[in-house]
């Protein structure tokens, strides 16, 4: 369980990404109140309910039992889960703008933060 190692956040960056300034800083006392950081949009997320609000390829989480419990249920709905095929229907219903015909990363926390 990461929430007992040490490390305060965890920045998830998909291998696909590029960094193209090598001597960025995260300035993570600006997210001293916050447990998860994404990139997105508000009013594309709990307004308009589009797939594509959010940008899951980075992030910062926070090292909590909060956190935890996120990625814990995020997991649940993937291709791993007895319920994957269930999580689509549940998720398509929600999200008329979705194209593919699976539950995917990108959805699943979408889904998690509207519930």
């Amino acid at each position: 369980m990461l929430v007992d190692h040490e490390a305060e956040w965890i920045w998830w960056v998909d291998s696909d990404a590029i960094f193209t300034n090598m001597e960025f800083k995260l300035l993570l006392e600006r997210y001293k109140d916050h447990n998860l950081v994404v990139h997105g949009w508000w009013h594309l997320i709990y307004k308009e309910q589009s797939w594509t609000c959010l940008d899951v390829g980075a992030f910062l989480i926070r090292n909590c039992q909060w956190s935890m419990n996120l990625i814990e249920a995020w997991t649940s709905m993937g291709p791993q889960s007895p319920d994957y095929g269930r999580w689509y229907r549940i998720q398509k219903s929600m999200f008329k703008d979705k194209l593919f015909p699976q539950s995917d990363d990108q959805l699943a926390p979408i889904y998690l933060l509207i519930e």
